[in-house]
């Protein structure tokens, strides 16, 4: 004859015999228990341990939650390809050149930029003069001064005597701002880059202008 489950629990209980047949109280370590395990073998299971599963949700690095690092596409510029600069995704464009400006007395203020890199290579020359009130680049300026001209070199120097000149770039976008005048507000102490030149060359190229503080020199800012 064989007796159901519930009648063999039954008839233990009347004896005292504990033949597993309900909660005894013990804290169980089975998968998705529910129980707090102070060593998890069930990794991803969901419930709550002492130690890490990584990938379960829960709310730990690497585990795809939204946590810096987990490489989650969640728009914190930790270089997980989710648009921010430095992810390898094309957007952070680094300016890597060397910046000098000085100062040209004459009918005009003017002052001559010159911007060289040796990594593609190319050096540009850039002369912007003032009082003037307008030019060809869609540039934004300070008051009164502008672009004059742009020459530049695929080289990674330019010549003293700005001799044979390869590209003569005449438009480009952005903004040139001011750090600073000197005391009679003549001249500027120091010049921001923030521009793209569009170069005539072939096949055409952009040159990125991307630095702030260049230094003046020949201006008395104190």
């Amino acid at each position: 004859m064989t007796r159901s489950t519930a009648l063999t629990c039954l008839l233990a209980s009347f004896v005292g015999l504990s033949l597993g047949c309900g909660d005894d109280g013990t804290a169980e370590t089975g998968p998705d228990d529910g129980n707090v395990d102070t060593s998890d073998t069930d990794p991803g299971d969901g419930d709550p341990s002492t130690t890490d599963d990584p990938g379960d949700g829960d709310g730990d690095s690497g585990d795809g939650d939204g946590d810096p690092g987990d490489g989650d596409g969640d728009g914190d510029g930790d270089g997980d390809g989710d648009g921010d600069s430095g992810d390898g995704d094309g957007d952070g464009d680094v300016d890597t050149s060397t910046y000098s400006a000085v100062i040209m007395p004459g009918d005009f203020d003017r002052i001559t930029i010159t911007r060289t890199n040796i990594d593609e290579p190319n050096c540009t020359r850039m002369v912007i003069y003032s009082p003037v009130g307008f030019d060809d680049f869609d540039i934004d300026m300070p008051d009164q001064w502008q672009i004059e001209e742009v020459y530049s070199w695929q080289q990674g120097f330019c010549p003293m005597d700005n001799a044979n000149p390869m590209h003569f770039p005449n438009a480009g976008t952005g903004k040139i701002s001011v750090a600073g005048y000197d005391a009679l507000m003549t001249y500027p102490c120091a010049l921001n880059f923030d521009i793209e030149l569009d170069m005539n060359s072939d096949p055409p190229a952009t040159t990125i202008w991307k630095t702030s503080a260049v230094v003046v020199n020949g201006v008395n800012c104190g």
